[in-house]
Formats: structure tokens, sequence, C-alpha cells
């Protein structure tokens, strides 16, 4: 089953001003997450009302 991700026009913009190499890393990890939302590399947020994050250098998807 995939997914759909949808982005806030705000998160659209910020990605859109990331260097084009980080942003085909984030890109990538997007797409990975339309096919499995919580992958084993996935960190559950502690506080948060079932938030994840997906690490990819020094960036974190949430």
């Amino acid at each position: 089953m995939t997914y759909q991700i949808v982005l806030a026009p705000s998160s659209a913009r910020q990605l859109r001003k990331f260097d084009p190499d980080i942003r085909r890393r984030i890109q990538a990890v997007l797409e990975l997450l339309a096919e499995n939302p919580r992958p084993p590399a996935a960190t559950q947020l502690v506080g948060g009302a079932g938030e994840w994050r997906v690490r990819t250098g020094d960036y974190r998807v949430i």
C-alpha cells in the first residue's frame, strides 16, 4: 500500500531552499515514507501525539 505525502506550503518552500544534494536525499526519504510510514530507522518522538522522525544526514523528517 502506498501512502500520499502532502507537504504544507511552508515546508515545500523550505525544501526548495535546500542545496540540490540535500533536497534529493530528503525527497528520497519522503518517497520511502510513502511506501513504509514507519521504517526500522524511525524513532517515535517523546511527549508528542504519535509523531515519528527519520534522520537523513544532519536533517530530520518529522
